[in-house]
């Protein structure tokens, strides 16, 4: 004798859609482990950026410092930026341009 389906759907059809509702729980399940490394991975991420910002902006405050020094030393001081170069063609010795 055959069961009697119950809302309409056969045995057969009950576990398939079981089987369904299982997977879906499952994936779920991963999606959440998933969505809670990245979120962790991005917290890592946010707390070496900030670090590396600070360290940056102390560098820069340090450089500042140290050009408004040499600046108030007078222009004797500040430093010369020179550039060695060749000409185009290749065939002559390299020339030195100071600044």
């Amino acid at each position: 004798m055959p069961e009697p389906s119950v809302g309409g759907c056969s045995p057969a059809a009950r576990s398939r859609l079981g089987d369904s509702l299982i997977r879906l729980h499952r994936s779920l399940d991963a999606v959440r482990r998933e969505e809670d490394r990245a979120d962790d991975l991005f917290e890592t991420f946010r707390r070496r950026w900030w670090k590396g910002r600070r360290r940056i902006s102390s560098r820069l405050q340090m450089i500042e410092a140290q050009l408004d020094r040499l600046n108030a030393a007078g222009p004797s001081a500040m430093p010369r930026l020179s550039l060695i170069g060749l000409a185009a063609d290749g065939d002559e010795a390299p020339s030195l341009v100071a600044g």
